[in-house]
């Protein structure tokens, strides 16, 4: 069983509630008459069942397989559609200009310099011209960033619970323009999660960045 496999089955069936920042995008989105909506790094679904229930046109994709399982098995439960697949975030499977927007939460900060840009590469190259992206990134407030260990610039493993032997990629202000230069903030925050963010990541203090950016 993979790492991200063993977090699936052992943390994210505790985070049923949606994002703040995903339930604030809603009204942006439909200003902008976004239809298909693509999931990136879905989960164990919280987020897809979210969108589908608002009646966007979902597809889901993980890396971890159990993710793909439980993500197919909630929409089964609550009645919805949503195509799901398994896949790697810095290669995706979709052809270009696939989505109207792209929801990525926890998803893109994973990795060094170069992970974090082929991520990026890959959500703008899915985007249709104009598109969302609603996302999170560590910011350089994150008070665990002192407890953690730096394996390479901006980059820590140590700091964020169950997945603290992932690399994660700590944002400033500055980092974060250059990693979104061809986007265009429509809200940039520092965010809060749900209640289940809170008890897995203790999130009601680690002031992540909360993005809704427009594809330029």
């Amino acid at each position: 069983m993979s790492g991200w496999d063993e977090f699936i089955k052992k943390y994210q069936l505790g985070m049923t509630e949606p994002r703040k920042l995903v339930v604030d995008s809603i009204p942006v989105l439909k200003k902008h008459n976004v239809r298909t909506v693509l999931d990136h790094g879905c989960g164990a679904g919280r987020h897809t069942v979210f969108l589908a229930q608002q009646g966007f046109d979902v597809t889901g994709v993980d890396i971890s397989e159990e993710a793909v399982k439980r993500t197919k098995a909630l929409l089964e439960k609550t009645g919805l559609e949503a195509r799901i697949d398994a896949g790697d975030m810095r290669s995706l499977v979709y052809p270009d200009s696939s989505f109207d927007a792209v929801v990525s939460v926890g998803v893109i900060l994973h990795g060094l310099h170069a992970d974090i840009e082929k991520t990026i590469s890959e959500i703008e190259r899915v985007l249709k011209p104009k598109g969302i992206l609603v996302a999170t990134m560590i910011s350089h407030k994150d008070p665990k960033i002192s407890e953690g260990r730096e394996i390479a610039p901006n980059v820590y493993v140590g700091i964020h619970g169950p997945e603290s032997e992932e690399p994660h990629y700590v944002c400033d202000e500055g980092i974060l323009d250059r990693f979104f230069k061809n986007f265009d903030y429509l809200m940039k925050r520092y965010g809060e999660g749900s209640k289940g963010d809170k008890k897995v990541f203790g999130m009601q203090k680690r002031y992540p960045w909360e993005l809704i950016i427009q594809k330029k």
